[in-house]
């Protein structure tokens, strides 16, 4: 994994792009019924060029009974056991998560969670919380403790577009990077109570999405180098690991090229 200062100079230089859907998945094809709760992991429906996902992944703790009725359109769990706290629910596995991961000479920039809506029933958690890890790291809270609702029927309860973009952490991730997301649920009243990422249109679209954009490692703009040079990094292009000094010269061989300060030089061009 690249260093943060790396990948973040590396970005200004990398293809600028709109954000879009990165990766997304529907539940409006799921047709419920006794014990149908949704596949554990659920395929994503749809994923950026660039980004390798994994499924929604339900935690240790969400449990999905044989006999029990679901649903259409719903993708969930029960065994909610009432945690007073994200943390303890955390620690339960009351939580969905998935994950994505950049591929090689990528970057990724994450800009928010699109809006999605939450059914649940009376006796189902009624808080969550969005929260994010990179590779192996802890998990970080997103914004703000959210209430899920009590329209317990079909239409559910929308919920707003959760902001990633001003994440520092999530706007420079660098190749063979890995971000998870979780959201954690908790305040059940029952551990029978049912908890479900709901459809958000009947038949079509995706309904939960996350955007952003999955961006080429080209090399550093001149700023980025300098930058890079500042830190004490070395810049690689086409193989080549060197770093300009104050005296134009590349360090470990003392041999001027000409170049500026902080550029990136091929080696094989200027020592062949």
């Amino acid at each position: 994994m690249r260093t943060p200062t790396v990948v973040a100079a590396l970005l200004l230089a990398a293809s600028p792009a709109t954000a879009a859907v990165m990766v997304g998945w529907s539940v409006s094809g799921l047709t419920g019924g006794t014990g149908a709760w949704g596949a554990s992991p659920l395929a994503a429906t749809q994923s950026a060029t660039g980004l390798s996902p994994s499924g929604l992944t339900r935690g240790h703790g969400v449990t999905t009974p044989f006999n029990v009725s679901v649903p259409s359109g719903c993708w969930g769990g029960t065994g909610f056991d009432g945690a007073g706290s994200a943390q303890q629910a955390a620690l339960d596995g009351e939580f969905v998560s998935f994950s994505m991961t950049v591929a090689s000479g990528k970057a990724a920039q994450f800009d928010s969670i699109g809006a999605y809506n939450i059914r649940r029933d009376a006796n189902g958690p009624a808080y969550g919380q969005w929260q994010y890890q990179i590779d192996s790291g802890a998990f970080t809270d997103i914004g703000f403790i959210m209430i899920w609702g009590t329209n317990y029927t079909a239409a559910g309860n929308a919920q707003a577009a959760v902001s990633l973009s001003g994440i520092s952490a999530l706007q420079a991730v660098g190749p063979n990077s890995t971000v998870t997301f979780r959201l954690v649920s908790w305040g059940a009243l029952s551990s029978s109570g049912q908890w479900f990422l709901n459809q958000t249109a009947a038949g079509s679209g995706l309904d939960l999405v996350v955007n952003g954009s999955v961006n080429p490692l080209v090399g550093p703009a001149p700023g980025a180098a300098g930058m890079l040079a500042l830190a004490g990094l070395c810049v690689r292009r086409r193989g080549a690991w060197r770093r300009c000094g104050a005296d134009k010269a590349c360090l470990g061989r003392g041999v001027a090229h000409g170049g500026a300060v902080g550029e990136a030089v091929d080696e094989r061009a200027v020592f062949p």
